[in-house]
């Protein structure tokens, strides 16, 4: 059997605990305040009055130094109808300019939720994990209602330091 010294077990623990604690912390919005998200996610829906198209959803997020959420959308489909392109500004608590569903902070990242024209209900969340070298993002669209599917192609998301938005 291998006897580890004290010293040694210590360092162990230590790094062990580091290492852990960097990649379980839960982000807090204070954190994020500065940085920017570029998120974009591609999807095939398949409708039965449309039959199937793709469409990416791109997403430009800004957290700003006062506590708000700069938030740019651009849907494209290959179905023109479908296209979609907003920008709006929100708090923490998702209190914003009324115009579109705006990001609110959700304790693991942020979500915004609507109801469609064709009465579906949906959510589109971000997921912020910090790691030792800053942040990792993960993002879905969430459907809760209406008929058809739609399927996950593919999906870039990064955090990135600085006001993403600034440079059209």
């Amino acid at each position: 059997m291998h006897k580890l010294s004290s010293c040694s077990l210590l360092v162990t623990l230590w790094t062990l605990g580091h290492l852990q604690s960097a990649a379980s912390q839960t982000p807090r919005f204070a954190d994020l305040e500065g940085y920017s998200i570029a998120a974009d996610y591609q999807e095939m829906v398949t409708t039965r009055r449309s039959g199937s198209f793709q469409q990416t959803w791109s997403d430009r997020i800004y957290f700003s130094t006062k506590g708000r959420i700069f938030h740019r959308f651009n849907r494209q489909s290959s179905r023109p109808e479908n296209a979609r392109s907003r920008e709006s500004v929100s708090d923490e608590e998702g209190q914003g300019d009324g115009h579109s569903a705006s990001y609110r902070w959700t304790g693991s990242g942020i979500a915004r939720e609507w109801t469609n024209r064709r009465g579906n209900r949906i959510r589109q969340s971000i997921t912020i994990t910090p790691t030792n070298n800053g942040y990792v993002c993960q993002m879905s669209v969430e459907r809760f209602a209406g008929r058809g599917a739609a399927t996950p192609l593919r999906q870039t998301c990064q955090v990135i330091k600085g006001n993403i938005l600034a440079s059209r």
